[in-house]
């Protein structure tokens, strides 16, 4: 289990962590494929977009409008 969600003090807060640690494993792992990583981590694409914009995780070649 990785230290940063050990040395939290909440649940919500270790949880949180761990979520946005393995949405970037997972997007790193199919280099940045909302699609692939949301099929591979069981949830829908818009969700997957969701939880991007909120742990503001950039993914590569993808631009702010």
């Amino acid at each position: 289990m990785p230290a940063n969600v050990l040395s939290k003090d909440t649940l919500k807060e270790a949880r949180k962590d761990f979520e946005r640690d393995f949405i970037l494993k997972k997007l790193e792992e199919f280099n940045g494929n909302i699609s692939k990583t949301a099929d591979a981590i069981g949830i829908e694409r818009s969700h997957l977009y969701r939880k991007i914009k909120e742990f503001g995780i950039e993914i590569k070649g993808e631009k702010d409008e």
